[in-house]
């Protein structure tokens, strides 16, 4: 198991393991993108810290930036030094014929079921960049690639 970096208290995180970096990007509203950038300033390490959940793991402020189809909070966020290839393995991310039999989603390498159908409201891969190609956002993968992001890593399903 491949040890992630997480720098906001296990112990003060909301019930999904998210911090509040995690519920500004939820929310998403003008206000809470003006809170988010406050916070990174005043604790820049939080720019990488992921939801720790089994529902969730692995989902950091870039993938919900991309999601949130923010471009200019993207582009801030990799200014920042956000992790480009962050893996996302949440069960909420994979295809619905996998949730039920997914283990190990804790771990870089969860065991999935060897087939699936890929049918899923939120099957979005596991990178930033796969992501954005999936929510057809042209600009943002074109910007990820830019900024070196890795086009070789291939999720749980290959």
């Amino acid at each position: 198991m491949n040890k992630r970096f997480v720098c906001f208290d296990i112990n003060q995180r909301g019930r999904n393991g998210e911090t509040l970096l995690h519920l500004c990007f939820t929310n998403g509203s003008i206000i809470h993108m003006i809170l988010a950038k406050r916070l990174l300033k005043a604790f820049p390490n939080m720019i990488n810290d992921i939801f720790i959940s089994e529902e969730y793991y692995g989902q950091s402020a870039l993938h919900m930036a991309i999601v949130n189809e923010d471009i200019e909070m993207v582009k801030l966020l990799i200014l920042l030094g956000a992790n480009l290839n962050q893996r996302c393995v949440g069960k909420f991310f994979l295809p619905d014929d996998q949730k039920k039999k997914a283990k190990g989603i804790f771990d870089e390498n969860p065991v999935l079921p060897v087939k699936t159908n890929y049918e899923s409201l939120s099957y979005f891969g596991e990178y930033p960049i796969s992501f954005a190609a999936v929510l057809g956002q042209e600009d943002c993968v074109r910007l990820l690639i830019t900024k070196g992001a890795n086009l070789n890593l291939q999720d749980s399903n290959g």
